[in-house]
């Protein structure tokens, strides 16, 4: 039984040196999720998941790198409940190892486009795959580990093919997310201080080199994939934590500064200014009314009901939300067909109206909103956010509901 012969496929990281380093990728992971569950950032969907997902492998490496280096130390190898043991930890590796690419391919297009596994046809059918996947491995794993003393090993290298061409084929589905794992990517470095060259090795590195060498980590048990994996979520934390600087402490939005760093690029750029980029100015009504009333606990109370209205109104993409100064909040969006100014501040008033309705809170939240389309007459960014603003007053008095 050469396939499964203990610590062949992994000498050439035996030694303490990967015990030490699994621990140290488990308590880097542990602190990223401490970190990412105190200051929530957009990108802690993917953080958080990929985090605990990268725990539990790195326990089993753990185990797996302990066995081997104490299998080896102590001639344990020839022990026949040392081989079942080392063998049901290998078979757990590889079972990781299969599924990595099922399990990436559905955090991220959760992130990109907001659907879950059960929704799209190609949803559907990596869900299909992963699922024959699961109860392949779950046959094959009893068959091999209650035939291992036998000489007769046929009756399940059907089933052993057939489980590695499904873990091969989630490989394959994997390749439909690269869009959505590139484009991902792309928005995590936009305005970071990486450089342009930096950015192209980065996604080079977390996009396309883990399917170059997923294959050794499912035939070889190397932690390879594991090893980029928790580079990947470490850069992301590092990143996602450099842009919470620009997040305003109390609703979790980005603040006033970002917001103009935002525009700058646009205005700079040049490119993307035209008729369908928006920009629209939000106002609390009698917010001096609610923190005298009510006290300045109950005033930071209505701006985090209407940051969460905010969130909820904004579609998953081109919507960008910011608190501008004390009670005003400015979003700017670029519309679609599907995506239009009057749906957003459609769903922003009912959400609003619900939040209202369930008088979770003493006081009566209502906004005054302006909006204005990008045209030429805007030299700079200032005349495009004074103009929003402007739009917003004017409207006060009628906007109220």
């Amino acid at each position: 039984m050469d396939l499964f012969t203990i610590g062949d496929s992994y000498k050439i990281f035996y030694g303490t040196s990967v015990i030490y380093l699994v621990i140290a990728c488990y308590f880097i992971l542990n602190r990223i999720i401490y970190n990412e569950r105190s200051n929530r950032t957009s990108y802690s969907y993917v953080v958080l998941r990929v985090c605990h997902f990268s725990k539990i492998e790195a326990l089993f490496f753990l185990i797996y790198s302990i066995l081997n280096v104490v299998g080896y130390d102590f001639n344990l190898v020839p022990w026949r409940y040392f081989v079942y043991i080392v063998l049901s930890c290998t078979f757990v590796i590889c079972f990781f190892n299969g599924i990595t690419p099922f399990v990436m391919f559905v955090i991220i297009r959760r992130q990109m486009h907001n659907i879950s596994i059960f929704k799209g046809m190609l949803n559907r059918f990596a869900l299909l795959v992963f699922s024959c996947f699961v109860i392949s491995f779950t046959i094959l794993v009893p068959l091999i580990l209650l035939q291992l003393d036998s000489v007769a090993l046929d009756t399940y290298d059907y089933l052993f093919r057939l489980t590695v061409f499904l873990a091969f084929l989630q490989m394959v589905l994997f390749f439909f997310a690269y869009r959505d794992s590139a484009l991902f990517i792309r928005s995590l470095l936009k305005r970071s201080f990486f450089t342009g060259f930096s950015c192209t090795v980065i996604s080079t590195i977390f996009v396309y080199l883990p399917t170059i060498i997923w294959p050794l980590n499912l035939a070889l048990i190397l932690p390879l994939s594991f090893i980029i994996q928790v580079a990947y979520i470490f850069v992301v934390h590092i990143l996602s934590q450099a842009k919470a600087v620009s997040r305003d402490f109390l609703t979790g939005m980005n603040n006033r500064n970002e917001l103009y760093r935002y525009l700058t690029h646009m205005f700079e750029k040049g490119d993307d200014l035209n008729s369908t980029l928006h920009l629209i100015f939000i106002d609390v009504n009698k917010f001096k009314s609610i923190n005298d009333t009510y006290g300045h606990s109950q005033g930071d109370k209505a701006l985090i009901a209407l940051s969460d209205a905010l969130k909820k109104s904004a579609f998953s993409r081109n919507c960008f939300l910011s608190r501008y100064a004390g009670d005003e909040f400015v979003v700017v969006m670029r519309e679609t067909p599907e995506q239009s100014v009057e749906n957003f501040i459609s769903n922003l008033l009912e959400n609003i109206r619900m939040t209202n309705e369930s008088r979770v809170n003493p006081f009566t939240l209502s906004v005054s909103i302006g909006e204005v389309a990008y045209s030429d007459d805007y030299t700079n960014l200032e005349e495009f956010i004074e103009a929003a603003d402007r739009d917003m007053y004017e409207h006060k008095s009628v906007s109220e509901f």
